[in-house]
């Protein structure tokens, strides 16, 4: 995979071990996302489509975001995943939201959580191929918290 940096110093190590630590306990999201099936593919430069290079994969993951959208945690059955949100922004006219994202292990990504199809694309690159993992997205839910605490 793509690494943000390719060479992880201390400093850094350090700030992603302090990030998987404070987020594994700390993020109690606003906002959820339900997953109930995800598949990888590989841009085609030819036909400018990403080719699904594995089958589709049932499979149920959660997506859940902080209440300030700079923390993203990622439940699967194999790990949970931390995200740092670096940038993000509204598309109105395509009806979705995109990031930039960096994950605890080091790897940017950018995230597109798209409404109207409903799917969550995290596309990253790897020797100069760009790559997308396309979660199909089953539901969504926002927590009411007590806004005294």
């Amino acid at each position: 995979m793509y690494r943000f940096s390719k060479d992880l110093n201390m400093k850094n190590f350090t700030f992603f071990l302090i990030l998987f630590f404070w987020g594994s306990g700390y993020v109690h999201g606003q906002i959820h996302i339900s997953t109930n099936l995800w598949q990888y593919g590989k841009f085609n430069y030819k036909t400018n489509l990403y080719d699904s290079a594995f089958k589709d994969n049932q499979a149920s993951s959660s997506f859940e975001f902080d209440k300030d959208f700079t923390i993203l945690k990622h439940k699967a059955d194999s790990k949970t995943s931390i995200y740092l949100i670096r940038s993000k922004k509204k598309d109105e006219v395509n009806n979705r939201w995109e990031f930039d994202v960096i994950s605890d292990a080091g790897y940017s990504y950018y995230m597109i959580i798209d409404m109207l199809n409903k799917n969550m694309r995290f596309i990253y690159r790897v020797k100069g191929f760009a790559y997308v993992a396309q979660f199909g997205i089953e539901r969504i839910w926002i927590d009411k918290q007590d806004t005294n605490n």
